[in-house]
């Protein structure tokens, strides 16, 4: 999936149109679970969640950006996400 400027991932994402969203069909996923944004270079993902995200494995903080690399690993929920620079 191609990300043009903000992908929110989440379990509803409501009232985000469907280039800006991807749906988890997961009950361990949030609503709203975190968002991945270009920023410039950077590519940074904010969990908003209150069921929490791990990147590379370590726990994120809530509401707290954390700049990706391509290879790194996201858990959310049951669902494991790659995200590559492509």
């Amino acid at each position: 999936m191609f990300i043009d400027g903000h992908l929110v991932v989440g379990r509803e994402c409501a009232g985000i149109d469907d280039a800006h969203s991807l749906i988890l069909d997961d009950p361990s996923v949030s609503r709203v679970h975190l968002e991945i944004r270009h920023q410039g270079p950077r590519v940074q993902v904010v969990d908003t969640s209150t069921n929490g995200t791990r990147l590379n494995g370590v726990a994120l903080t809530r509401d707290v950006p954390t700049t990706l690399t391509s290879g790194d690993t996201l858990k959310i929920g049951g669902v494991e996400l790659r995200y590559e620079l492509g």
